[in-house]
């Protein structure tokens, strides 16, 4: 029999290997499938040539929706976006074309070549001094970056907020439970000790208000028609507090967009009275959680609201 060359095991290997488990050979392996099962006769077309297989698919293909031709609001953020014409032209560069293995480094030179330039471009773009790339998924990224911040920080804790999806929790506690690392849950805590320091945080605030209008108006010079705020920790704050750390800071921001004549839209997370914010605040547009009812949002609030649609429907 001859070896195949992509399977290094020699025909001695396989006799060594079948003696062990006690087989005379490959098809003793198989007494356990029905006969007429092992081997069935296949009612196959004949054989198409290149170009009528591609015209076979393209005609089957046609009978799908695409998501160039309709709206789309599936694929949880992987939506259909204008690759420029450079970009074929870049992948088929040499270091980029190998890149379809991870595990050997002399043939996956593409993949750590694609996930340098990709990491640096980030870092670069945001000013990081860190970034990593070599990530699989969300949840795995989430959860590395927890250790990392442990490490950086010499400190063994790390706190869940409940936006954390169960999933992405659940990857945490098997990435933590060996690394001496406890997990406690952020409304356990304390927050009146943060606000200690006002002069301290009003002083912050005025920094990234200052640096957020900076990124405002290169957007807006660059042709953004709108621009969308969104206040990750509106929801996490006492009713006091949101004057001077929700209200204020995002009233000039929502003012500083309607300078340019760009409406303004705002997405204030979990914050609890949506009607307050928006007579403060004065948004042209207020985006809602998916758990909150557009309906009963639209009795107080007379200004576009956008959003309210649990995405779990679209599953």
């Amino acid at each position: 029999m001859k070896n195949s060359p992509y399977i290094p095991s020699t025909d001695s290997d396989k006799q060594d290997m079948l003696k062990i488990i006690g087989a005379d050979n490959f098809k003793a392996l198989l007494n356990d499938v029905p006969e007429k099962k092992l081997f069935p006769a296949l009612n196959l077309k004949e054989a198409l040539s290149e170009q009528e297989l591609v015209e076979f698919f393209q005609l089957m293909a046609n009978n799908n929706f695409s998501a160039n031709s309709i709206g789309s609001y599936m694929g949880g953020g992987a939506y259909n976006h204008y690759i420029p014409s450079t970009v074929k032209s870049m992948i088929q560069r040499g270091e980029f074309l190998t890149s379809y293995t991870p595990y050997q480094p002399e043939a996956s030179q593409g993949t750590l070549q694609v996930g340098f330039e990709f990491q640096s471009m980030i870092a670069q773009l945001f000013d990081m001094e860190v970034c990593n790339a070599g990530m699989y998924d969300g949840p795995t990224a989430l959860a590395e970056a927890a250790l990392m911040a442990c490490r950086i920080k010499r400190n063994n804790t790390i706190v869940i907020h409940d936006s954390i999806s169960e999933k992405s929790l659940e990857v945490i506690k098997s990435y933590s439970k060996w690394q001496n690392i406890n997990l406690i849950n952020y409304n356990e805590i304390n927050h009146d000790d943060f606000f200690k320091d006002k002069n301290l945080i009003n002083e912050i605030l005025l920094i990234i208000e200052k640096f957020l209008k900076i990124h405002i108006k290169n957007q807006v010079s660059n042709g953004a028609e709108v621009i969308q705020i969104f206040d990750s920790w509106a929801g996490l704050l006492n009713e006091k507090d949101l004057p001077n750390y929700i209200y204020k800071p995002t009233l000039n921001l929502v003012e500083y967009i309607k300078s340019f004549n760009v409406p303004a839209i705002c997405f204030p997370r979990d914050i609890k009275d949506y009607k307050n914010y928006c007579d403060i605040v004065n948004p042209s547009v207020i985006c809602i959680d998916y758990n909150i009812d557009p309906q009963k949002i639209l009795k107080d609030i007379k200004i576009p609201v956008q959003g309210g649609m649990d995405p779990k429907i679209l599953l």
